[in-house]
């Protein structure tokens, strides 16, 4: 081979097939040679799709004659273009008319019309010139590349009459999806569920004059802390101080009475009192080890000590917390500060969990005279994991399960959060479900969502404070709980998924099944305790549909705050858009995440359920 030959095969362009791209091959049936000098027969040349890639160089096609053959080489595979073999009279579907696929730009449609264009115009078989291919390599039982096939009887071999209409596009399937439900305004739904009946009447939108919004010029966050009263370099640690503890100097001085009363013991070893330097250095180092990749008594070691007394260069700087406690010292605060929360009026009441709801009460009280709330919060689940090691429970009265949380065993609350500031601002510990049946509300209202959402929000507004809504997602989200709520002049929107014995959902279900995303439908109904509520069916995506319940004064169910929907097309690009929704519940998914942004940030940012 010539050098020039060398160069040139280099320079030669390389076949680049995508899933979806046109490709054409030599595999059809035998057929009369198109060159009249030679009498062996050649394979038609037929047309396909990629389908998928099977191997090194190997792919998958779907045929025009509707038949999948086995995998082909690359190099027996000719790309075409994306019309290439369409009859005449058939107008091939465009990109942009395809639903799932965003807006082309000008150049890419322009460039797709005249394919199109040229796909149509008649074209005559190719008249073989004598003296030029006259060898064939498409014999009888062998196959060819590059050669070309008479169009017989007007149609390219392998072609299949079509006549089917060009697919709607996203804009008509939701033209066609909201007429059809226009056509229901006034549809009334009977739904019954054990001796409750509610009758749900489709309306067109629900737009309330006086919908609870917040107050853009209140003032949200902290009260009673004057940042200018502190030294710099202490306005964190004050500020941590400030919403942890009712008065850190009361719990130290609880700590150091559990110390004297074990001293008192006579067999026991003496445990030396804390002083307020220590109480507030170990706080500090409980939080600390957060930066550090190391677990318990690790941070007082060295590296040398770690590696058997030989001494790593490391960037990541030594945590050797001797320096600022010794390790048993830390050891006692550690065994000791829960006796800080144990209550013995609750123990006299017989409440299982007297070691520690005090802590929680302390928490919640202090978070409410101490931060300023907004009128819409946001209520969800808080794992704190534990894994029993010697009984069933592990010293605890009783443990939760969560299938769908990371960490799913251990101690659950419920918890709430504040909409604007991201702050915790209220705990409940589950106590299991014989422990919760005595819970305020349960009993009355025969649902513990319910009991548990209205505790919930009862506990935050206190103190003039001025929430008076509330959203949840699945455990909370039901009829009953926004009839509730409602009645007792507080405003909810909820996600409804399994407590949907009253609300219609299986008729929202019906009606959007064929809907693209971005459509709904609303209803109204008079609930059995005569608030009027508002069940919205909104189809998220093409296979998937949302269901929310909320009250007459929740917010609008007309068009708010679009969200983006990122998918890839069928080369892999990654493609975005803009998916109309609800104004309701575009607000609803800009809140509801704050407490599992706070599990995250517990479990996996800081990691100290792990460390310590």
């Amino acid at each position: 081979m010539s050098e020039a030959t060398t160069v040139n095969s280099r320079k030669r362009p390389v076949k680049r097939f995508d899933v979806g791209c046109r490709v054409s091959g030599s595999f059809g049936d035998y057929c009369a040679n198109p060159n009249p000098n030679i009498q062996r027969r050649v394979r038609a040349r037929i047309f396909g799709n990629i389908i998928e890639a099977v191997g090194h160089l190997q792919y998958k096609v779907m045929w025009d004659d509707g038949v999948s053959r086995e995998p082909h080489f690359s190099n027996s595979l000719r790309k075409e273009s994306s019309v290439a073999s369409f009859p005449p009279d058939l107008r091939p579907p465009r990109l942009q008319d395809d639903p799932e696929l965003p807006p082309q730009d000008q150049l890419v449609t322009d460039q797709e019309a005249e394919d199109i264009e040229d796909s149509q115009r008649d074209q005559q078989p190719e008249e073989h010139l004598p003296g030029q291919g006259d060898d064939s390599s498409d014999e009888e039982g062998s196959v060819g590349v590059d050669e070309e096939v008479e169009d017989r009887a007007g149609q390219m071999p392998g072609q299949l009459q079509s006549e089917n209409p060009v697919t709607p596009d996203y804009a008509t399937k939701k033209a066609a999806a909201q007429d059809a439900i226009k056509a229901l305004l006034g549809k009334e739904v009977v739904i019954k569920h054990k001796n409750k009946t509610v009758i749900w009447t489709v309306i067109a939108d629900w737009d309330p004059v006086d919908a609870l919004v917040e107050n853009d010029r209140a003032a949200y966050g902290l009260t009673s802390f004057n940042t200018k009263e502190h030294p710099q370099n202490e306005v964190l640690a004050q500020l941590f101080l400030h919403l942890a503890f009712a008065d850190w100097q009361v719990t130290l001085e609880k700590l150091n009475d559990a110390i004297i009363q074990h001293n008192n013991k006579s067999n026991s070893k003496k445990v030396k009192l804390f002083s307020p330097e220590e109480f507030l250095t170990a706080f500090g180092l409980l939080i600390g080890a957060a930066e550090y990749g190391a677990r318990g008594s690790q941070f007082w070691e060295t590296t040398r000590d770690s590696m058997g007394g030989e001494h790593w260069e490391s960037m990541v700087p030594e945590a050797n917390f001797n320096t600022h406690m010794k390790l048993y010292r830390f050891k006692d605060f550690h065994h000791f500060i829960p006796f800080a929360y144990k209550s013995q009026t609750l123990k006299n009441n017989n409440d299982p969990w007297w070691e520690f709801a005090e802590a929680v009460t302390e928490f919640n009280n202090n978070r409410m005279s101490r931060l300023n709330l907004p009128s819409w919060l946001s209520i969800d689940e808080l794992m704190a994991s534990w894994k029993p090691q010697k009984t069933a429970t592990g010293g605890l009265p009783n443990i939760s399960f969560i299938v769908r949380k990371p960490k799913p065993l251990g101690t659950e609350m419920k918890s709430v959060a504040c909409t604007k500031t991201g702050a915790m601002l209220h705990l409940e510990i589950q106590r299991g479900k014989e422990g919760m049946k005595a819970a305020r509300h349960n009993s009355s209202m025969g649902a513990t969502s319910a009991g548990c959402t209205l505790r919930a929000i009862e506990g935050c507004a206190v103190n003039d404070q001025p929430c008076r809504g509330i959203k949840g997602d699945a455990y909370f989200g039901s009829v009953v709980c926004a009839s509730e709520l409602s009645v007792r002049n507080y405003e909810t929107v909820l996600q409804v998924i399994q407590n949907s014995g009253i609300y219609p959902k299986a008729f929202i279900e019906e009606h959007l099944k064929n809907a693209p995303g971005g459509v709904k439908i609303v209803l109204s109904a008079l609930a059995p305790n005569e608030p009027w509520l508002i069940a919205v069916g909104y189809r998220y995506s093409s296979k998937k549909t949302l269901f929310f319940v909320m009250t007459s004064k929740a917010g609008s169910t007309k068009a708010g705050t679009p969200y983006q929907m990122k998918y890839t097309d069928g080369f892999g690009n990654l493609r975005a858009r803009q998916v109309e929704r609800p104004a309701a519940i575009s607000d609803f998914f800009q809140d509801s995440n704050i407490v599992d942004c706070h599990n995250q940030a517990r479990q996996h940012d800081l990691g100290l359920e792990e460390t310590w």
